[in-house]
């Protein structure tokens, strides 16, 4: 058994399959312990934006999503072991993570890159990742 102290990573996830990927892909790498932190950022500004399409007021569509969120992410959390905690806050997807990697404390952020639908828009506007590449204040493992 090492004594190497456990590696705390910041996982942002999407709550789909690639969260897991994630997780075995660090496993492997790192090959260490991991205190994983499980995060799912409801985005503010997408949830503005249904309401003004005028499918559902903003707080019915956040209570909704946000239930959701946290069951799928708790659920996560349970495949990634004990040493997981889940969060599921508010905000800007990637000012929200870049603020908790640095309040948390944590070693690393880990995250998937873009998804096949995301690449036109990111194209123009940056992706998530590449936000928090540019702003994190640790160093930030991506995966494709």
């Amino acid at each position: 058994m090492s004594s190497e102290k456990s590696l705390s990573i910041l996982l942002p996830v999407d709550l789909s399959e690639d969260a897991n990927i994630l997780h075995k892909s660090l496993d492997i790498y790192l090959n260490r312990n991991m205190e994983a932190v499980l995060l799912h950022v409801l985005d503010t500004e997408m949830l503005v934006s249904i309401e003004k399409s005028g499918i559902q007021e903003y707080h019915d569509i956040k209570s909704r999503i946000k239930e959701d969120a946290q069951n799928r992410i708790k659920e996560m959390s349970l495949k990634f072991g004990e040493n997981t905690q889940s969060i599921v806050v508010e905000g800007i997807p990637f000012i929200e993570i870049i603020k908790l990697a640095r309040d948390l404390k944590v070693d690393m952020i880990a995250m998937g890159t873009l998804s096949e639908k995301q690449k036109l828009e990111n194209l123009f506007f940056g992706s998530t990742t590449e936000r928090v590449l540019r702003g994190s204040p640790v160093p930030v493992f991506c995966l494709k």
